[in-house]
Protein backbone atom coordinates (compact mmCIF):
# COMPACT_ATOMS: atom_id res chain seq x y z
CA UNK A 1 0.00 0.00 0.00
CA UNK A 2 1.19 3.24 -0.87
CA UNK A 3 1.62 5.75 2.19
CA UNK A 4 0.52 9.37 1.36
CA UNK A 5 3.59 12.09 1.05
CA UNK A 6 3.84 14.58 3.75
CA UNK A 7 3.16 17.75 3.19
CA UNK A 8 5.64 19.70 1.24
CA UNK A 9 7.45 16.19 0.10
CA UNK A 10 9.13 16.69 -3.57
CA UNK A 11 7.25 15.55 -6.30
CA UNK A 12 8.07 12.16 -7.43
CA UNK A 13 9.15 11.91 -11.40
CA UNK A 14 9.73 8.70 -13.06
CA UNK A 15 12.22 8.84 -16.29
CA UNK A 16 11.70 5.68 -18.51
CA UNK A 17 14.64 5.95 -20.54
CA UNK A 18 17.27 3.11 -21.79
CA UNK A 19 19.86 5.38 -21.13
CA UNK A 20 23.36 7.18 -22.01
CA UNK A 21 23.30 11.11 -21.95
CA UNK A 22 19.99 12.14 -22.13
CA UNK A 23 18.43 10.17 -19.48
CA UNK A 24 21.59 11.72 -17.34
CA UNK A 25 21.03 14.78 -18.54
CA UNK A 26 17.10 14.83 -17.39
CA UNK A 27 17.75 12.98 -14.38
CA UNK A 28 20.69 15.46 -13.31
CA UNK A 29 18.17 18.67 -14.58
CA UNK A 30 15.11 17.04 -12.36
CA UNK A 31 17.05 16.05 -9.40
CA UNK A 32 18.69 19.64 -9.59
CA UNK A 33 15.20 21.49 -9.20
CA UNK A 34 14.35 19.82 -6.12
CA UNK A 35 12.89 16.49 -7.56
CA UNK A 36 12.77 13.07 -6.23
CA UNK A 37 13.63 11.31 -9.48
CA UNK A 38 13.91 7.36 -10.49
CA UNK A 39 14.99 6.13 -13.78
CA UNK A 40 13.89 3.16 -15.44
CA UNK A 41 15.03 1.39 -18.91
CA UNK A 42 12.58 -0.87 -19.84
CA UNK A 43 8.63 -0.79 -20.55
CA UNK A 44 8.40 -3.65 -17.59
CA UNK A 45 10.45 -1.54 -15.42
CA UNK A 46 8.50 1.50 -15.89
CA UNK A 47 4.86 -0.33 -15.57
CA UNK A 48 6.10 -1.83 -12.33
CA UNK A 49 7.42 1.08 -11.29
CA UNK A 50 4.09 3.27 -11.95
CA UNK A 51 1.86 0.24 -10.27
CA UNK A 52 3.91 0.47 -7.29
CA UNK A 53 4.76 3.92 -7.32
CA UNK A 54 3.21 7.44 -6.01
CA UNK A 55 4.55 9.49 -8.96
CA UNK A 56 3.33 12.95 -10.49
CA UNK A 57 4.77 12.36 -13.56
CA UNK A 58 6.76 9.83 -16.04
CA UNK A 59 8.71 11.41 -18.34
CA UNK A 60 9.18 8.75 -21.07
CA UNK A 61 11.89 7.60 -24.30
CA UNK A 62 10.00 7.34 -27.09
CA UNK A 63 11.81 4.21 -29.64
CA UNK A 64 14.67 3.27 -27.22
CA UNK A 65 15.78 -0.12 -27.84
CA UNK A 66 14.58 -1.82 -24.36
CA UNK A 67 11.66 0.51 -24.25
CA UNK A 68 7.96 0.18 -26.36
CA UNK A 69 6.72 3.26 -24.75
CA UNK A 70 3.68 2.50 -26.99
CA UNK A 71 2.98 -1.11 -24.91
CA UNK A 72 3.77 0.74 -21.49
CA UNK A 73 1.61 3.24 -22.34
CA UNK A 74 -1.16 1.06 -22.58
CA UNK A 75 0.16 -0.60 -19.57
CA UNK A 76 -0.12 2.28 -17.80
CA UNK A 77 -3.26 3.37 -18.62
CA UNK A 78 -4.78 0.04 -17.97
CA UNK A 79 -3.94 -0.07 -14.29
CA UNK A 80 -6.53 0.19 -11.18
CA UNK A 81 -6.90 3.05 -9.03
CA UNK A 82 -5.40 6.69 -9.69
CA UNK A 83 -2.23 4.76 -10.98
CA UNK A 84 -3.69 4.97 -14.35
CA UNK A 85 -3.93 8.77 -14.69
CA UNK A 86 -0.19 9.95 -13.87
CA UNK A 87 0.96 12.03 -16.60
CA UNK A 88 3.13 11.29 -18.95
CA UNK A 89 5.31 13.45 -21.44
CA UNK A 90 7.38 11.70 -24.40
CA UNK A 91 10.69 12.71 -25.55
CA UNK A 92 11.54 11.54 -28.66
CA UNK A 93 14.63 12.24 -31.06
CA UNK A 94 12.64 11.19 -33.89
CA UNK A 95 12.82 13.77 -37.37
CA UNK A 96 9.96 12.00 -38.42
CA UNK A 97 6.82 11.63 -36.70
CA UNK A 98 3.44 10.55 -38.73
CA UNK A 99 1.32 11.66 -36.16
CA UNK A 100 1.16 13.25 -32.97
CA UNK A 101 -1.75 10.84 -31.46
CA UNK A 102 -0.24 8.27 -33.59
CA UNK A 103 2.84 9.04 -31.12
CA UNK A 104 1.80 9.97 -28.24
CA UNK A 105 -0.15 6.61 -27.87
CA UNK A 106 -2.45 8.17 -24.59
CA UNK A 107 0.42 10.27 -23.23
CA UNK A 108 0.02 13.57 -22.42
CA UNK A 109 2.77 15.87 -24.06
CA UNK A 110 5.37 15.23 -26.50
CA UNK A 111 8.79 17.04 -26.29
CA UNK A 112 11.25 16.61 -29.36
CA UNK A 113 14.53 16.51 -28.88
CA UNK A 114 16.66 18.82 -28.38
CA UNK A 115 14.67 20.01 -25.80
CA UNK A 116 16.01 23.15 -24.20
CA UNK A 117 15.99 22.73 -20.49
CA UNK A 118 13.55 26.17 -19.77
CA UNK A 119 11.53 23.74 -22.20
CA UNK A 120 11.57 20.76 -20.25
CA UNK A 121 11.38 22.52 -16.86
CA UNK A 122 8.31 24.00 -18.23
CA UNK A 123 6.43 21.01 -19.33
CA UNK A 124 7.71 19.38 -15.80
CA UNK A 125 6.32 22.35 -13.45
CA UNK A 126 2.92 22.46 -15.64
CA UNK A 127 2.12 18.78 -15.22
CA UNK A 128 3.30 18.72 -11.75
CA UNK A 129 2.05 21.95 -10.24
CA UNK A 130 -1.20 21.39 -8.33
CA UNK A 131 -3.61 23.45 -10.83
CA UNK A 132 -1.10 22.63 -13.42
CA UNK A 133 -2.12 20.82 -17.17
CA UNK A 134 -4.57 18.46 -15.88
CA UNK A 135 -7.58 21.17 -14.56
CA UNK A 136 -7.18 23.11 -18.04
Amino acid sequence: MIQPRAPGAPKRILVADAGGFGRKLVFDVLDGDGYEVDCVGDGDGTVAAVACGDYDLVVMEIGGPFLDSAAAIRRIRALPGPHNRVPIVLLTGLTRIESPTFAMHGADELLLRPVSLADLRAVVTRWTSPDGALSG
